[in-house]
């Protein structure tokens, strides 16, 4: 498709029925984010080539400013980077279609905010934890002799049986605890040998300053062992469920 045909990079939906100009730039820096409105909700938009988006990290950073900035006035429904409508009218269609489950989602995500946490083994935590005897055992066995491939492939299946193990005690002792302060929570995959838990949750803002207390206090009795990744405040990415945003 020519370059010069523009569509509607879309961010996210609000909860607003004037216009709005937020005074930013696009994810290709074309065109002010503005509105286009529905009643009283909104469409989160920028004027942009009508392409497949990769993500670029320039680009997604990009994304993640427009967010924040319209995160600091409204309650923000998110959708994934890259969605973009041909033109307006399809952004209207698609907010006249799905009105009542967008204003469902606003008011059931108002006032809450998503905080993301990772963890992962550092090299003598997960040595410490992983490597049981028998492990040792077989890798020394294994080292002084030359393996089949059926041994190694046993080796790797002891090593991740004993980390999975592992991982849903820390599961218990880490997931489970922040649970019960937030409104929500979900388990993403484990992407990683040495990641322990890849978790979003879905927390009242008001509560943020003592989930953080929560969680620094959780990686003060394990950060011999291992390395937290916190993240947010975010959107709802990761709880937001029963709309198709293909445009």
């Amino acid at each position: 498709m020519s370059g010069s045909s523009k569509g509607k990079f879309v961010y996210c939906f609000i909860d607003e029925g004037n216009f709005r100009d937020f005074g930013i730039r696009g994810i290709k820096n074309d065109s002010n984010v503005y509105t286009i409105n529905y009643r009283d909700i909104a469409a989160v938009v920028s004027d942009e080539p009508l392409e497949t988006y990769i993500p670029y990290e320039q680009d997604i950073e990009t994304f993640q400013k427009v967010i924040e900035r319209v995160m600091s006035e409204y309650t923000v429904i998110p959708v994934t980077f890259g969605t973009v409508a041909k033109n307006e009218k399809d952004i209207l269609d698609f907010l006249e279609g799905n009105y009542d489950a967008i204003k469902e989602l606003i008011v059931n995500f108002k006032g809450k905010i998503e905080m993301g946490l990772r963890v992962f083994w550092n090299e003598s935590g997960f040595l410490e934890d992983v490597e049981t005897d028998e492990i040792k055992r077989m890798k020394t066995e294994l080292v002084e002799k030359e393996p089949t491939q059926m041994e190694l492939l046993s080796l790797g299946e002891k090593v991740q049986s004993v980390a999975n193990m592992m991982r849903n005690i820390y599961k218990a002792e880490i997931f489970d605890k922040l649970l019960k302060i937030a409104k929500d929570g979900c388990l993403n995959d484990v992407t990683n040998p040495k990641m322990i838990l890849n978790a979003a949750f879905l927390i009242e803002k008001n509560d943020k300053e003592q989930f953080d207390e929560a969680v620094c206090n959780i990686y003060e009795k394990y950060s011999h062992k291992m390395i937290f990744k916190y993240s947010g405040p975010w959107p709802p990415y990761n709880f937001v469920k029963g709309i198709n945003f293909n445009m």
